[in-house]
This record gives structure tokens, C-alpha cells and sequence, in this order.
């Protein structure tokens, strides 16, 4: 999930003693995964995606460039679902 370092350290043991499981596996910037979603229930957050940046079609060098990550929540009953999206 990260570096085992005295800054990453805390948080991944907080990730884990809570249960809390990532859900962006695709790479978010570059070849790295930036953006955290994360949930102790596998079904309340599904189809989790990864889309090109916002406006953005070529690489620019030296310019931060992060994916869209969409993602979609089940709240209260079935037949009720909200749209989230997630610009960074």
C-alpha cells in the first residue's frame, strides 16, 4: 500500500485495524495510484473506474496531471444509487 516509513506507518495500521479496504487499483497519475477510496463494507461503493484527466489529452512534462476516478454508492434501500465523482 505504501512505504513503511514513519509517515505512511500510522495510516496504513489505521487502514488495516479498521477494516478499511482501497479501492482504486488502477493508477491515478502516471504509474502511480494516488487517490484513496476507502470502505469497510464491499458493498456499499461499486464500479470503481479510472478515467484520462479532465480537459487534458496530451502529457504535458512537469505538469501534474491526475485521472478522473468515478465511483458509484448504494445508499439506504436497492433501488436507490448515487453518482459521485471524485476530480482531483
Amino acid at each position: 500500500m505504501g512505504p513503511n516509513d514513519i509517515f505512511c506507518s500510522p495510516f496504513i495500521d489505521f487502514v488495516n485495524n479498521a477494516g478499511l479496504m482501497q479501492l482504486v487499483t488502477s493508477p491515478t497519475r502516471g504509474d502511480d495510484v494516488l487517490d484513496i477510496l476507502l470502505s469497510n463494507d464491499a458493498y456499499i461503493v461499486s464500479d470503481c473506474w479510472v478515467d484520462s484527466p479532465l480537459g487534458l489529452t496530451v502529457s504535458i512534462q512537469n505538469l501534474v496531471i491526475h485521472n478522473i476516478v468515478h465511483f458509484n454508492i448504494h445508499c439506504g434501500s436497492s433501488s436507490s444509487t448515487a453518482d459521485c465523482d471524485e476530480f482531483v
